[in-house]
């Protein structure tokens, strides 16, 4: 069999007229994809002749002929993503080969006659920019375990930053040749057909200005009518008309396609996002982002005043990501940046100023009622020398124990704020008082500090970074400090910098918390009930637990004693682990499910629902037993307080995105299903599940 994983071709490797065997064109798996993974998902189907990569697709032959008309009929789901599947038979493969790049080029709306006014926004070094190359800016490519390799051979602590610097981060030449060239070719191209009066001017900003960019970093561009002051805001309106005209204008151009509008919620505004054909850089466009132009600025002038603070950044950055702490819903990468400058703003030896001493006395660039101007030239001084290991174990260390619920970090003030203090401005100090007279005066509304996370921007004063954190985040994020500052302590304690890195860049096994209450399911304080009647409450949410677990999860389960080493052993009444395997998808559909099947009630009726969907949705699964979920969940009876503790722990690295889909399922659903069915009988419940088996 004749299957290479790295390899990226894009033109089809099957000779049109000569192809003996169907060609199979898989779409619709999560980007980037795990490459290793979904080859071996198809491997389980049948032998492969062939699999190939493509930057938007996968094609794949099977080593049987007629194999294909079997594989069509099962409804394939990879991490959680169902795929889509075309079957291109021999005499069609050169048909289909035309239309795909016909596709791609978006010839229909192609005017022949546009040129971009710069000539020189090709890069001169046209191998570099192969397919392959560029699909290297994925992070598939980059194995976290191999990566810690390469670095545990390495002979010194400077020598293993210099190679994760080197294997992670977008090297500053091409961003220069591809990255600000594109920012011209936008410039150019919307110049032309959209600001045809005095044109506009693309910049750039985000990751790929502050030098902190991934090698698989999106590129993000404001555009700025040069009509308008620079401190003027476009209305939802001309937004709207910009993003209608610019999608026309791009398509003309030829060289972008994937050419999409976008809403997105964190910034509030809409956006046109595209990819740019010869580069395959994906590139989003925004008209109404000037303050994130100014804070990527802020953020380069800051980390360019000390040699220490890139790669340090970095660091942090790609053990947030390999962590799942940073992303989508979660940490913001911006976010995670004003962290580590509010952290090294503090005493006793700052290493950063705190942005009002920037702005003082007169640096002013109001933009939308905020001051975004600040002193480019302003030189502080430091005391502190301390190494980069040092500065890291501090950083852990700080917000491991951070008080997120009750302050604000403000890096304007470079001080944490109660929250508390928002809802009264006047009590504010009078550093804010911008803030203070924007707030009073009915400008902007109030700074969120009711959400469980608060990052103040440095700029938008009302603005709160971390609005979509949730508590199962920061949870995980002061476990994984807790255990990075621990790492780095015995380090630095044993005279060993160099196993600092190969040990920090380890995926953390943290644990997720669930508990369980009594007071919804019972009429009485259970608080001022005997013993007795204490452990039967225990022993039936104990009984429900594992019938959910077994029957509603479909989970193969196994349990073991625990030896009661954790953070609350000493009001542990009982404790256990539940080792859990999981083999399919049930939580999907369930609600349509539920109205499909008949009228039975309780527990017994979510034991149906997931039935239904194994026997539906999951038959290639229960002929091939491949485990998508591996977990323990350690059962933990408390007392003083009254309360059940669920620890789950993911088992398998390479299977934490379905880990972590769970979780949050499992967070949601288990309190409802216990406290809900609690007064169920078990007997009756697993009769009437065998029994309905059994029809």
């Amino acid at each position: 069999m004749n299957i290479n994983p790295n390899q990226t071709k894009i033109k089809s490797p099957y000779k049109p007229g000569t192809a003996t065997k169907p060609l199979i064109i898989i779409r619709g798996y999560r980007q980037p994809v795990n490459r290793k993974a979904i080859q071996e998902y198809l491997e389980s189907f049948g032998g492969l002749d062939q699999i190939i990569f493509h930057n938007s697709h996968i094609t794949i032959q099977f080593a049987t002929d007629n194999f294909h008309e079997t594989f069509r009929k099962n409804k394939l789901r990879f991490e959680n993503k169902s795929l889509s599947i075309k079957i291109i038979k021999p005499n069609n493969q050169k048909k289909a080969k035309r239309i795909k790049v016909l596709k791609n080029k978006n010839v229909k709306l192609k005017d022949t006659n546009f040129k971009p006014k710069d000539k020189n926004i090709q890069p001169k070094n046209k191998n570099e920019n192969t397919p392959a190359k560029n699909l290297e800016r994925s992070m598939n490519i980059i194995n976290p375990l191999q990566l810690i390799n390469e670095i545990t051979k390495l002979r010194t602590a400077d020598e293993q930053l210099m190679h994760l610097m080197k294997e992670i981060q977008l090297p500053y030449q091409e961003v220069e040749t591809n990255h600000l060239s594109l920012c011209q070719y936008l410039e150019s191209a919307l110049s032309n057909y959209v600001f045809v009066t005095r044109g506009c001017r693309a910049m750039p900003f985000g990751s790929t200005i502050t030098g902190l960019a991934f090698k698989w970093a999106e590129l993000d561009v404001f555009i700025q009518n040069i009509n308008i002051p620079d401190n003027a805001t476009n209305d939802s309106g001309t937004i709207a008309q910009y993003i209608t005209q610019s999608k026309i204008a791009l398509q003309r151009t030829g060289s972008l396609y994937s050419i999409q509008e976008k809403q997105s919620k964190y910034l509030n505004t809409q956006y046109i996002r595209c990819t740019h054909e010869s580069t395959k850089i994906i590139c989003n466009i925004y008209f109404k982002n000037a303050l994130g132009v100014c804070n990527s600025n802020l953020v380069y002038f800051l980390l360019n005043s000390d040699v220490r603070l890139r790669p340090m950044m970095m660091v942090i950055k790609y053990w947030a990501k390999i962590n799942d702490i940073a992303g989508p819903k979660k940490i913001s990468n911006y976010a995670l940046v004003m962290l580590l400058i509010f952290y090294l703003q503090q005493n006793p030896k700052p290493i950063l100023p705190n942005i009002s001493m920037l702005q003082d006395p007169f640096f002013e660039k109001i933009i939308n009622g905020w001051n975004a101007g600040y002193n480019n030239k302003f030189n502080f001084q430091t005391l502190n020398d301390y190494s980069i290991p040092y500065l890291l174990h501090g950083f852990f260390e700080f917000y491991s124990t951070y008080d997120f619920l009750t302050q604000v970090l403000s890096p304007f003030t470079g001080t944490s704020i109660s929250k508390t203090m928002f809802h009264n401005a006047n009590e504010l100090d009078n550093i804010l008082w911008l803030y203070k007279k924007n707030f009073l005066s009915n400008h902007c509304t109030k700074l969120e500090v009711d959400y469980l996370m608060c990052i103040q921007d440095p700029f938008e004063h009302n603005h709160n970074l971390t609005k979509p954190v949730n508590l199962t985040t920061i949870k995980v994020f002061q476990q994984c400090c807790t255990s990075a500052a621990l790492i780095c302590r015995k380090a630095i304690d044993s005279q060993s910098i160099i196993s600092l890195l190969p040990q920090l860049l380890k995926v953390t096994n943290c644990k997720y918390e669930i508990t369980i209450l009594p007071t919804s399911s019972l009429n009485q304080n259970i608080d001022l009930m005997d013993i007795a009647e204490r452990n039967n409450w225990y022993g039936r949410v104990n009984e429900i637990l594992l019938i959910i677990l077994k029957k509603v999860m479909k989970f193969d389960i196994r349990l073991a004693k625990h030896d009661q080493t954790t953070d609350i052993h000493d009001n542990i009444v009982e404790s256990f682990n539940i080792s859990c395997i999981g083999y399919f998808e049930i939580h999907h559909n369930r609600s349509k499910v539920s109205k499909k099947i008949g009228t039975s009630v309780g527990l017994k009726h979510e034991i149906a629902i997931s039935d239904y969907i194994v026997e539906n949705f999951n038959k290639s699964r229960l002929l091939n037993k491949k485990p998508i979920l591996e977990m323990d969940i350690l059962f933990i009876a408390c007392r003083n307080p009254t309360r059940i503790v669920l620890e789950l722990r993911n088992r398998q690295d390479e299977l934490k995105n379905c880990f972590s889909i769970y979780e949050h399922y499992l967070q949601k659903w288990l309190p409802i299903w216990i406290d809900k069915y609690l007064q169920e009988k078990a007997e009756d419940i697993l009769a009437a599940s065998t029994s309905s088996r059994c029809k």
